[in-house]
């Protein structure tokens, strides 16, 4: 889940292309064409591994399906994934993405009393 939060001066009609790549270290070859086993860090190359369109009206959570992705991974014996995530329309729409919202700090919080006692993590607008 990523979230596209728009500015609320610039909500027109457009859509912007966001996009997962996996980042993968790629294996060093030496002279001959021949993968190396060394501890050298090697280059780095990307998998596109989702793509989605998506409007620009309003400020929404959007769903991208990595689940093949993260099972591919698990297949090859590991355990962790880079990801890099590019929205290049994303600054001249005014729109930014958002894993989690930033929550408000407000008196009770400081002084650790809630009102109804109850926290929910999200976005606010």
């Amino acid at each position: 889940w990523l979230f596209l939060k728009v500015s609320k001066a610039n909500r027109t009609r457009t859509k912007v292309t966001i996009r997962l790549y996996q980042q993968q270290k790629l294996p060093k070859r030496n002279s001959q064409g021949m993968e190396e086993d060394t501890n050298l860090k090697g280059e780095k190359g990307e998998i596109l591994i989702s793509e989605k369109a998506v409007d620009t009206r309003k400020s929404t959570w959007h769903i991208f399906p990595v689940s093949s992705s993260v099972q591919r991974l698990l297949d090859q014996g590991k355990n962790s994934m880079d990801v890099r995530i590019a929205c290049d329309q994303c600054q001249e729409t005014g729109a930014s993405l958002v894993l989690l919202g930033k929550r408000k700090k407000k008196e009770e919080d400081v002084e650790g009393k809630e009102k109804d006692g109850s926290e929910s993590p999200g976005e606010e607008e």
